[in-house]
């Protein structure tokens, strides 16, 4: 059974309800308020129905939480960003909304970057998931400051409209632009040298792994609280290069070319998963 909450905490919650009352085996939800669902996921462990967060984080023993590296693994494209810029200059980074927790990971593992680099001035702005105001957001900042180094966005299906306004500005090439979640359009854009980077983490891969977990928690299977599903940086050869030229990285970071992306990005075969 699937249900959209357009965007809405009441609405997400209101549905939640209304699942507790047909007594599913389990819910597995996208959170759009990692706090303010809390009650009512209690409120489903209690009526004895599992509750699973797909790519997301909510702090309750009630949750089966499914996530991604966010934090490090943007902080590595901060980091990246910050020394191909050679450390100084105006960049912008692109979050979605505060109190989603995806977001705000996304924002903090950039925020930790940037304090490496205390020569580079970083505006941040809240642009939801709204493509036109991804849009007009970033056609403003370009307006304001041309000579902007760099435009980090959290999410791919953003940073289309961020690298449409840089090249209607006549950009290209000048501002570096970086994104996150490795879509396919993104790997490709990658490939092409609109983009620096993106971040492959879990395409498909999430949905199969996400209603795998479902399936085991409506069993009764005893479950980590907090799953991780392997993510990939996307870079060029060159970029590549620099990455190891600069020292940037964790333990177990996996790095693809953008083709290799695009055949992880189907591949459903690739589950590899860990507890915390």
């Amino acid at each position: 059974i699937w249900k959209s909450a357009d965007s809405s905490l009441d609405n997400q919650i209101a549905i939640i309800e209304n699942f507790i009352q047909q007594q599913v085996d389990c819910i597995l939800i996208d959170p759009y308020d990692s706090v303010g669902l809390i009650p009512v996921c209690e409120e489903a462990k209690a009526a004895g129905i599992p509750v699973c967060s797909a790519g997301n984080y909510i702090d309750s023993d009630a949750v089966i939480s499914n996530l991604y590296n966010d934090r490090e693994d943007t902080k590595i494209i901060g980091q990246l960003v910050g020394n191909m810029i050679g450390g100084s200059g105006d960049v912008a980074m692109l979050y979605g909304a505060t109190g989603n927790f995806v977001s705000d990971e996304r924002q903090a593992g950039w925020e930790e970057a940037m304090e490496e680099f205390p020569d580079i001035n970083c505006t941040y702005y809240e642009v939801g998931w709204d493509i036109s105001a991804t849009l007009k957001t970033t056609q403003d900042i370009l307006a304001s400051n041309p000579d902007i180094k760099a435009i980090h966005c959290f999410s791919d299906g953003n940073t289309a409209a961020v690298a449409q306004a840089v090249e209607q500005a006549g950009l290209t090439g000048q501002v570096i632009v970086s994104s996150y979640d490795g879509n396919k359009d993104a790997s490709q854009a990658v490939e092409d040298g609109k983009y620096l980077c993106t971040l492959l983490t879990g395409a498909k891969r999430v949905g199969y792994w996400n209603i795998q977990v479902c399936a085991e928690a409506a069993k009764g299977e005893d479950l980590e609280q907090k799953n991780y599903l392997e993510s990939y940086l996307v870079v060029n050869d060159d970029t590549k290069a620099k990455v190891e030229e600069f020292g940037i990285g964790y333990d177990g970071m996996n790095i693809v070319d953008p083709q290799k992306a695009i055949e992880l990005f189907d591949d459903m075969g690739a589950m590899k998963a860990s507890a915390e």
